[in-house]
């Protein structure tokens, strides 16, 4: 299996700074291993250069907020952002239909929300990219009839 050291390894070498039969020293390694993480973070953030979106869905349970990232109520990559949400009811034994939810995009805005325990059919959500885990908030506070569906990177 091909290691992150192999690859920097291999970097190294094709780029020409190593002469026949030398090794690079660990602490090259390990600067050169930072700079890949850091150019890699960077692509992530560039939309055309990801290929697709994730629609990631999820069964409302009534609470205020789920967290997302490994270990979460979410357990996926934390990701840096929500890029659209939207929620289906589930017992209306018909074709479900797909009602989008609004951006909330900032927690002062979110703290302008006068009730917050309020349950319903949300139409809004705030997405707060806290680390280690993300905190994803429907509101009105769905419940189980309720599916939700986030869009990430």
């Amino acid at each position: 299996m091909t290691t992150a050291r192999d690859i920097v390894i291999d970097a190294i070498d094709e780029s020409g700074a190593l002469g026949v039969g030398q090794t690079p020293l660990s602490e090259d390694v390990t600067k050169i291993f930072r700079r890949l993480q850091r150019m890699i973070g960077a692509w992530n953030q560039k939309r055309w250069l990801v290929p697709s979106l994730q629609d990631i869905s999820f069964v409302a349970d009534g609470s205020k907020s789920y967290t997302i990232g490994i270990g979460g109520d979410i357990d996926i990559q934390r990701p840096n952002q929500v890029k659209a949400a939207y929620v289906i009811q589930r017992n209306t034994g018909q074709t479900p239909v797909s009602l989008p939810l609004t951006p909330i995009f900032a927690y002062e805005d979110y703290a302008l929300i006068a009730i917050k325990d309020l349950a319903s059919l949300p139409d809004h959500y705030f997405y707060d990219g806290a680390f280690p885990l993300g905190n994803f908030y429907p509101y009105p506070i769905p419940n189980s009839t309720y599916e939700l569906h986030i869009v990430i990177q």
